[in-house]
């Protein structure tokens, strides 16, 4: 762990997705716990504001368009402008969270008096999602390789940052009572990450045969998709708002099935258990402390390919039966 500082104003960066926006929001409450008297502000994008703008630990919401994770998102001009806004806030400490290249050169422009970054060993899988360099401009904080699961990583962070760890391990097991209302979350950016609509279907009847009260999320765009495939019975309903609306509901449920997107780092920061349904992806890396993975046996030479497939039948996320999944309930 490093000396205490004394740390008046800290910068978080969020520049990539929702769930990492999510998981983000949620490492600055535990932050911001630890460090009570700080000024803590947060740079990221504006679709994020509904993230963050509950967030009782961030002081100030600085917004632009980063060259990262959506390349149409940014104007030039505009990051400059920002850039300069941002330098003159003269921050004491930012914190970067992901180990890239790019973070790193954005919060060094910044001109900080310290840049915290995470630097994880070479072997470690998280690797090969990020573009890793720069180290020098920044205080590394080393993450060993076998510590694959980003909120471990994130554990590590803290503790360095003197917090208090508050998080379980992901591999502790969770104990159960039996759920009442159950969320469904059958949406994801990908085609590579989505169930079957029939297993889905069967899993909704599952679910109200056994008496449980069924609450759908979705988008509003995406509320036509989920009537075509679900017929909306019993004891259910649809939640088709937007992100706070969203949020709001899911804290009212006893456990959330989705799959690997948002929606399950969504539901850890409000303390709701999950299942999630795994495909593609390492879900060592992203389960949650408060989730149980589901994964489709396969013999895929390409997996995990980090939902970057090769193959046409996405038969990782194609192969979980409803039965994986109702033996958690």
């Amino acid at each position: 762990m490093s000396e205490s500082t004394n740390v008046s104003k800290t910068l978080f960066l969020e520049a990539r997705n929702f769930g990492d926006a999510i998981i983000k929001n949620t490492l600055i409450s535990q932050y911001g716990m630890g460090h009570p008297t700080e000024q803590i502000d947060i740079w990221s994008k504006r679709q994020f504001v509904d993230i963050f703008s509950g967030n009782s630990h961030i002081h100030k919401f600085y917004t632009s368009g980063f060259p990262i994770a959506g390349l149409k998102s940014w104007n030039l001009i505009d990051l400059i402008k920002k850039i300069w806004v941002l330098r003159n806030e003269c921050y004491d400490l930012a914190i970067d969270t992901v180990g890239d290249f790019r973070e790193r050169f954005l919060l060094w422009l910044i001109h900080p008096k310290r840049i915290v970054s995470i630097e994880r060993e070479q072997g470690n899988p998280f690797n090969k999602l990020i573009r890793r360099g720069l180290s020098f401009l920044v205080e590394p904080v080393t993450i060993p390789k076998d510590v694959v699961n980003v909120y471990a990583q994130l554990a590590c962070l803290l503790e360095y940052l003197g917090c208090q760890k508050r998080t379980s391990e992901a591999n502790d097991p969770i104990v159960h009572q039996k759920p009442q209302i159950i969320g469904i979350h059958p949406f994801a950016s990908q085609e590579c990450r989505l169930w079957d609509w029939k297993k889905w279907d069967e899993l909704y009847q599952f679910l109200l045969e056994k008496g449980h009260s069924v609450h759908f999320f979705c988008s509003p765009k995406e509320r036509e998709i989920l009537e075509h495939y679900i017929k909306i019975r019993g004891n259910s309903k649809i939640v088709a708002g937007n992100l706070q609306e969203f949020l709001k509901a899911l804290q009212c449920v006893d456990l959330l099935v989705c799959l690997d997107s948002f929606a399950v780092h969504a539901s850890y920061s409000l303390g709701v258990r999950s299942i999630m349904l795994n495909g593609a992806n390492d879900f060592h890396i992203w389960q949650t402390p408060l989730s149980q993975v589901v994964t489709g046996a396969c013999d895929c030479d390409y997996w995990p390919c980090y939902n970057k497939p090769r193959c046409e039948d996405y038969r990782c996320i194609r192969n979980i039966d409803v039965e994986s999944v109702t033996k958690f309930l």
